[in-house]
């Protein structure tokens, strides 16, 4: 580019005159609202507005203006104190709705927390950034010292990110505008056409314009001419008409209509994609609001054929209301439930739809259930008052004996079948006098069944005795013929019973005795009374309920036993958390303590003894203590880098910290002990792991353990005997070899390790150890018959 920049706009300069970037440059908005200008090809970035370079012809900055040709009016310059824009021309910048929108209040749009910290690094909608303390509720317009690190991190990612997307997006670009060039450029016809028509009509009813006006629209076409690229004449040029002689009238010249653009092409497609965007989103809402409308209209023909569809009653609105209540009367509604669920049960009836309103069949069928109740009120009333009282046990026992006909019918059953019935609610307080009442009645009905079964069997030995044609060896199939029609027959259910009572008559026969009387018993003994049968059913139930009550008193002694386990268990979990939550010195006294925890209903555990009690708040303690301790010693193992860091270096650095402070207060001598003991307990786990870093060696107990093997005797061993004694090969010692490794070598391979390091300050203790463990290790195994 020829010459030096031109100087930015003055302030108010309107933005129309500004010429538009030269391609490939881009604009693209930062942040905070700031324009800058991106070239794809050379991928450079910069806030100050790129300028094309001038057409043919054009004055170049510095460079002397050339006189106008003869004849051509010369505007009058502006003084120099004016402002450039009391000669600029006029410029519509369209309605006064476009003019300036609304600016909307800054709300916060993304919270990221910042991991590790209280902070909160919160994005608002207008590209602001502030930071956030959830914990102090502080908030900061600048980056806090303590998370600087992690938010330039954070920073770097995002700006990486942005890159990539940034990146993506023109890649993206570009393959669209690739992809389609002809709908583009057809678009930008479409736009180059209108603006002509919109040009010709302001053309065309605009009147004659002054010298002023004329100066300004050749001010418009040099700017517009300049847009147009480096290669290419301007408009002045082309249209500077010829001399004209001295008498004759300046030609008119029509108004330049201003073009406010910011590109030569990525606008014309911003329009395009905008205006088809806005046209495809008016036909979405048009055709959502047509298929609302169809819907609507289809619901209410479907509900104006189902009122045709239901036959109507031609009835005044009195008579239609009068119909319904007495619809809803003859459907039995309940009146304890609502309109929605008994709705179903008259809805298809003509009574319902001849009341037009569902208003009014709503407030109708309330007044409908209000007057059921009312009735079902006064009638139970005036039955209580003019009937009289029914005993609750009588009416109890009647339900009874009208509903249980077995004594296998539980009484669950009987319950989940007749709770509702009024007879049921009315008798006993607790589901307990129910039961015993029913359990009662087994009984008796039991005894019945009993009794009844014992008589049809003695009526049915009666008729086998009246039967004189029964001999023995007849078959039982052949004589219940006879008897079918007796009642007697009938009376014996069981149809085996009927048979085995047949055979003991049949075998009473052929032994030469009739049946047993009915007052007698085979062996002539008289038969027991009744009084006898009482007294022996008596001490049956006695001696049943000592079985019974023995196994109660057996189940509930194991169930207290359980339970006193599990409340003993509760109780001191319940116990140790009020502890934790209670008591958080270490040096506190159980019975400096026991009038604050009697408090707290926790401490009063009837399971616990105070035995209990103290000895939960002793390991209560210890706990405490020993967290304390491992806190501390958290703290020396970080400012003690060596075994030999001595107490007084380490003592600032943590003389302040909250956990020593709880462990000790302002007891430095014990925090010294403490230093001391951890120092002598890391040493000796130091010296452990030294042990055991040399037994890892096993370059070290390889030749260690050769250095003890005794020197082998020149004796000829099997496989030797061929080889001749001047061989010049001979086969090296191994021991000798084994005696040359130093153990300098052997420290040079071990300082590479951190047990090793770990005595730095002690090193000929550190060699003695080494010596003393390779003079600890065994000669190698020769034979595998030998013993290590």
């Amino acid at each position: 580019m020829s010459g030096a920049p031109p100087p930015p706009p003055p302030a108010g300069f309107p933005q129309a005159f500004l010429p538009p970037v030269p391609p490939p440059w881009t604009e693209h908005r930062a942040p905070n609202g700031t324009p800058y200008w991106f070239n794809p090809i050379t991928n450079v970035s910069t806030y100050t507005r790129p300028v094309p370079a001038p057409p043919p012809g054009f004055p170049v900055a510095g460079a002397p203006i050339p006189p106008p040709p003869p004849g051509f009016p010369v505007a009058i310059p502006p003084a120099a104190s004016a402002p450039p824009a009391q000669f600029a021309p006029p410029i519509n910048f369209g309605s006064d709705g476009a003019a300036k929108r609304k600016e909307k209040k800054e709300k916060p749009k993304e919270k990221k927390p910042i991991e590790g910290t209280p902070w909160i690094r919160v994005t608002t909608n207008k590209g602001n950034v502030f930071y956030n303390n959830k914990e102090t509720k502080e908030s900061l317009w600048t980056v806090p010292d303590e998370i600087r690190e992690q938010v330039e991190a954070l920073e770097k990612e995002g700006r990486e990110v942005r890159e990539r997307d940034e990146r993506e997006q023109r890649e993206k670009e570009e393959a669209e505008a690739m992809a389609k060039p002809a709908s583009l450029a057809s678009g930008k016809k479409r736009k180059a056409d209108h603006e002509d028509e919109a040009e010709d009509e302001d053309g065309a009813g605009e009147d004659e314009g002054s010298p002023v006006e004329e100066e300004k629209g050749d001010l418009d076409i040099e700017i517009e001419g300049a847009a147009e690229g480096s290669g290419l004449p301007s408009k002045l040029e082309e249209a500077t008409p010829p001399a004209p002689s001295a008498d004759a009238q300046p030609p008119k010249k029509k108004k330049a209509r201003t073009k406010v653009v910011t590109s030569l092409e990525e606008l014309d497609d911003e329009d395009w994609q905008r205006q088809m965007a806005a046209e495809m989103a008016k036909e979405a809402e048009d055709q959502e609001k047509q298929e609302q409308e169809a819907v609507a209209a289809a619901e209410a023909e479907k509900q104006k054929a189902e009122e045709q569809r239901a036959p109507k009653l031609e009835v005044d609105q009195v008579e239609a209301a009068a119909l319904y209540k007495v619809l809803l009367s003859d459907k039995e509604i309940n009146p304890m439930a609502p309109f929605e669920t008994e709705l179903p049960k008259f809805v298809n009836d003509p009574r319902y739809h001849a009341v037009k309103s569902q208003r009014d069949r709503r407030d109708l069928f309330d007044e409908f259930c209000k007057e059921k109740i009312r009735e079902q009120r006064a009638a139970k009333k005036r039955a209580a008052e003019s009937g009289q009282k029914v005993d609750p046990l009588t009416a109890y026992r009647q339900l009874l004996a009208t509903v249980v006909t077995s004594t296998r019918i539980h009484f669950s059953d009987f319950k989940r079948s007749h709770q509702k019935d009024q007879r049921y609610r009315d008798f006993g307080k607790t589901e307990g006098d129910r039961e015993k009442e029913f359990k009662r009645y087994l009984r008796d009905l039991g005894e019945r069944k009993r009794e009844a079964a014992e008589k049809a069997g003695r009526d049915f030995k009666e008729m086998l005795r009246e039967d004189r044609e029964i001999r023995p060896g007849d078959k039982w199939a052949d004589v219940k013929k006879r008897h079918a029609n007796d009642s007697r027959y009938t009376a014996v259910n069981s149809s085996s019973l009927r048979e085995q009572l047949f055979d003991k008559h049949v075998s009473a026969l052929a032994s030469g005795s009739s049946s047993t009387p009915s007052g007698s018993t085979s062996l002539g003994k008289p038969a027991p009374t009744k009084e006898d049968k009482a007294a022996r059913a008596a001490a049956s139930l006695r001696e049943r309920e000592e079985r019974v009550r023995q196994e109660k008193m057996r189940a509930e002694r194991n169930t207290n036993l359980a339970r006193g386990n599990l409340g003993k268990e509760e109780a001191e979990r319940e116990f140790g958390q009020l502890l934790v939550d209670a008591v958080r010195d270490h040096k506190a006294r159980f019975d400096e303590l026991t009038s604050s925890l009697s408090r707290d209903p926790r401490f009063d555990a009837p399971s616990l003894t105070p035995v209990d009690k103290r000895r939960l708040f002793d390991a209560h303690q210890a706990k405490l203590y020993r967290s304390r301790i491992a806190d501390v010693e958290s703290l020396f193992a970080a400012h003690s880098p060596k075994l030999t860091t001595p107490f007084h270096d380490v003592l600032p650095s943590i003389s302040s910290d909250p956990h020593v402070t709880r462990l000790v207060g302002n007891d430095f001598d014990q925090l010294e002990k403490l230093y001391d003991s951890w120092i002598a307990t890391r040493t000796k786990r130091a010296r452990e792991d030294f042990t055991q870093m040399l037994k890892e060696n096993s370059i070290l107990e390889h030749w260690g353990r050769l250095k003890k093997m005794e020197k082998r005797e020149d004796v000829k061993m099997i496989g030797e005997e061929g080889v001749r004694e001047d061989s010049e090969d001979e086969e090296p010692d191994v021991k000798a070899m084994a005696d040359q490794v130093d153990l300098r070598a052997i420290h040079a391979v071990l300082k590479n390790d951190k047990r090793y390091l770990e005595f730095n300050h002690v090193p000929e203790e550190r060699a003695q150890w080494v010596e003393e463990y390779v003079g600890n290790l065994a000669a190698p195994k020769t034979t595998v018959h030998q013993r290590d």
